[in-house]
């Protein structure tokens, strides 16, 4: 059966009426009528018209402009709405920092609304005049991108991140204001600082903070006497204590934050065209990427050190980044390839300091790695020179190599960075200042022909006169206050000079006397022990002594084979404390304290080319520390006993340089669980027993392996432990391959300058532990030693902690006394 359907009107009602035509398998037809919608006649009279009006409008075009038009219009007048409310914030600063918040409020809520809204605003970026009267116009600022007033929209979470991330302002080179973006008093209440006044903001990096990072410090009083004004820190040390996974996962709302803090400063009156910024790691990060989203080259500059890679490298929009956008000038250093960018041609000027920016000579274990040392030499830069040299040959561009002046340097001091572009080279050395090529006339006017490049001739005795004069005022000025301030109250760390001792003894080995730095007061000379002669200081670890019997053993070797005066230091105040943490914590002090005894001997009329140094596991890290800053191989030489790992061996990389601390460093080797893992550090390496990891005379010592060490060194007085080829089952990195005949381990071998690189010696289980006493004549078999108790698990009382969980060392009570020693 088909069905078909007409529409027809129905005569008898107002509507429409549906006919239907049905054909039945007989063919018969059959009509029907159904009722489907009444519609009133005057209803759809009015919509027939209403769309033939709209019809050609709309055929046109003219519909839609006009609607957009409309649009528009009400757009120009809520910005010219918020122009005026900001002239009247600009003229009334009681209200500015209530007001500020509600306007950039209003303005992220106009930016989300649609994709077509973020068009216009951005076509309004430039600054325009709104008439207010038929002959006075106003000056209408810019209004902000949408992108970033979205960013400044308060929320739960970034009040959280605000209420947490601290401000320290520094005027004068003093702290005079901590605060948070939470608190309503205005940013620069309190602080000292002119709105007018250049401005300076350091960001860290991860696992650092604001207060006790040592390059944060020095940069910070850098930035003061070079370049003035209000100096601050962004601390965000408590979101970067933790894992690196979970800072770059906040990175978004710290960097909110910092703009923030940036954009309220502005409201207050700082100008962007003043403002410096510096970051160094993740906090490079932080700095670049704040500074392109307030975008057009506003702040004055931002200089970057290592920028991080992980977490940023991998992803795409990173990649085709360009940061020169986000200041006037951006410099960026890159030292590192394992923690920095992989993408080291983002910036105005990009160096590449040391081996093309990838790996530094003088690195050493973090934090003073290749990435670590880049804001070292940063801020060495304020008074060294680190020059632009051609590029290297084994290096390769990711970029265009930059042509420069003459004498163009790395760092703040630059004064001609506008006119360089490009990728620039700079070598560094292994030796402090890690500068290469410099020259010392140009440090402080190297900038005076700029323009021609021209040397031109100067009355060099006038000038040198004044300049000294000048450079002296401040410095003399600084030290006599520092006096006043150091007899008035003295500081915390006259602790470490009142409780560390320095112990002689005489020709017998007989303890004659007991000084400290603290007293000031000068020894008693004998016919032994005076100034000319030899001297020898003695430093041991952790939990020992001075009165130790293998302690005492050294010092009679070292009075009767060597003579002058011995001496040990007796830091027993520290050396006792409960856990090898706060031993850890107090290094820096306590190296430094053996740092000025030399100083003093020298000053008393010992010579360094007298001196020697003998240290055992951590003493054997105070020596070398304390000899490297006391002079580059000033002193004539080191022996260093199975010198400690844990605290100090982070990775696996970037081994220490031990041989700039003297004339020549020898050190030994016998363990692998104290002991250090780098072992290509020091002038001669001694690889004892078994490869270094284990002796059979373990079971002697109480700290095993590592503690044999001190056994061996007192044994070699008397027997020789001669070097021997390589063992098969162990592996070496600088192997000797030849050696005078005879040479031998320990202090008394003469011919140690001729002889560089790992040397292999086998030890036994019972004393002289040079031979194997226990074995017949006619045995010359070497019985392999096998693992000690002692190596693998650690004895009560002396409880290392492996280097990866170095940062467990620091316990949170520490932490707040290092804060309170900071802060006074």
């Amino acid at each position: 059966m088909g069905v078909f359907r007409l529409w027809a009107p129905h005569r008898s009602s107002i509507g429409m009426c549906i006919h239907s035509v049905s054909v039945t398998p007989g063919g018969k037809m059959s009509f029907g009528c159904r009722r489907f919608v009444v519609v009133p006649v005057v209803v759809a009279f009015v919509l027939f018209v209403g769309l033939a009006a709209l019809a050609e409008p709309y055929r046109d075009g003219k519909f839609g402009a006009r609607l957009v038009g409309r649009i528009r219009e009400r757009r120009l007048e809520r910005a010219q709405l918020r122009a005026q409310r900001l002239q009247t914030i600009a003229s009334n600063e009681a209200f500015a920092a209530d007001y500020a918040m509600d306007f950039r409020d209003e303005m992220a809520a106009d930016s989300t609304t649609t994709a077509g809204d973020e068009e216009e605003d951005y076509s309004m970026n430039a600054t325009t005049t709104v008439g207010v009267g038929e002959e006075e116009e106003v000056r209408r600022p810019p209004p902000l991108p949408p992108a970033l007033l979205a960013a400044l929209k308060p929320s739960p979470r970034r009040t959280m991140f605000e209420g947490k991330i601290t401000f320290r302002f520094y005027h004068g080179g003093n702290l005079t204001k901590q605060t948070t973006l939470i608190e309503e008093d205005r940013l620069l209440n309190g602080t000292g600082c002119a709105a007018d006044e250049r401005f300076a903001l350091i960001v860290h990096g991860w696992r650092e903070n604001c207060y006790e990072v040592p390059w944060v410090l020095a940069l910070r009083d850098n930035l003061h006497q070079h370049r003035g004004g209000c100096v601050a820190c962004m601390d965000y040390s408590a979101f970067s204590s933790g894992g690196y996974g979970g800072l770059v996962g906040a990175f978004r709302d710290i960097r909110d934050v910092l703009m923030h803090f940036l954009q309220q400063l502005r409201y207050e009156g700082v100008q962007f065209g003043r403002t410096f910024v510096f970051g160094f790691s993740f906090g490079a990060q932080l700095a670049l990427d704040v500074g392109s989203r307030i975008g057009g080259q506003e702040l004055e500059a931002i200089d970057t050190c290592d920028m991080a890679g992980p977490g940023f490298d991998s992803d795409r929009a990173f990649k085709v980044m360009d940061f020169r956008n986000a200041a006037k000038n951006v410099q960026c250093v890159h030292t590192s390839i394992d923690k920095g960018t992989k993408f080291p041609n983002k910036c105005h000027q990009n160096w590449r300091m040391g081996q093309c920016g990838l790996r530094q000579a003088a690195a050493g274990p973090p934090p003073l790695g290749s990435h670590g040392l880049c804001p070292v030499f940063y801020n060495l830069a304020f008074k060294y020179q680190f020059l632009a040299q051609p590029k290297p040959l084994e290096c390769v561009s990711f970029g265009e190599v930059a042509t420069y002046p003459r004498n163009y340097r790395m760092g703040y001091m630059e004064t001609r960075k506008s006119e360089v572009r490009g990728e620039l080279f700079a070598p560094t050395s292994d030796v402090f200042p890690y500068t290469v090529y410099t020259n010392p006339y140009n440090i402080f006017d190297y900038g005076i022909n700029a323009g021609n490049h021209q040397p031109r001739q100067r009355n060099f005795s006038g000038m040198f006169v004044r300049q000294s004069i000048k450079r002296l005022a401040l410095p003399v000025a600084v030290a006599m206050v520092l006096m006043l301030v150091h007899h008035a109250h003295p500081v915390s760390a006259d602790r470490f000079q009142d409780n560390i001792f320095f112990n002689y003894y005489n020709s017998s080995g007989d303890l004659v006397h007991i000084y400290n730095l603290a007293e000031n007061n000068t020894y008693e000379y004998d016919d032994e022990c005076h100034p000319g002669a030899k001297y020898a200081i003695v430093v041991f670890g952790w939990k020992i002594d001075c009165e130790k019997y293998f302690v005492q053993d050294l010092i009679r070797n070292l009075t009767e084979y060597r003579g002058g005066c011995v001496m040990c230091m007796n830091y027993d105040r520290f050396a006792q404390l409960p856990t090898y943490a706060r031993l850890r914590r107090n290094f820096k002090d306590i190296y430094g304290v053996l740092k000025q005894k030399l100083e003093f001997l020298e000053k008393e009329g010992f010579s360094p080319d007298n001196g020697f140094l003998y240290g055992f596991s951590f003493g054997a890290q105070v020596a070398l520390a304390a000899a490297k800053e006391y002079g580059t191989r000033k002193l004539k030489e080191i022996d260093a006993c199975d010198i400690v790992g844990t605290g100090f061996d982070t990775t696996d990389v970037n081994a220490p340089n031990h041989r700039t601390a003297a004339k020549n460093v020898q050190c030994i080797h016998t363990s692998r669980n104290y002991g250090t893992r780098h072992r290509t550090s020091c002038h001669q390496d001694w690889i004892m027993g078994d490869c270094g990891i284990n002796q059979l005379a373990a079971p002697l010592s109480p700290w095993g392996s590592h503690g044999v060490c001190t056994l061996l060194y007192n044994a070699a007085f008397e027997h020789d432990f001669l070097a021997r080829a390589k063992p098969s089952n162990c592996t070496s990195e600088s192997e000797v391959r030849s050696w005078p005949e005879g040479f031998k381990m320990g202090y008394n071998e003469q011919r140690k300058a001729t002889v560089r690189g790992q040397l292999f010696a086998p030890t036994f289980a019972e004393f002289p532990f040079n031979v194997n006493v226990t074995a017949s004549s006619n045995t010359t078999t070497t019985v392999r030693p096998p693992a000690s108790a002692n190596d693998i698990e650690q004895l009560p009382g002396f409880e290392f902690r492996s280097a990866a969980n170095e940062l467990l060392l620091e316990g949170e009570e520490e932490i707040n006394e290092s804060d309170e020693q900071d802060e006074s």
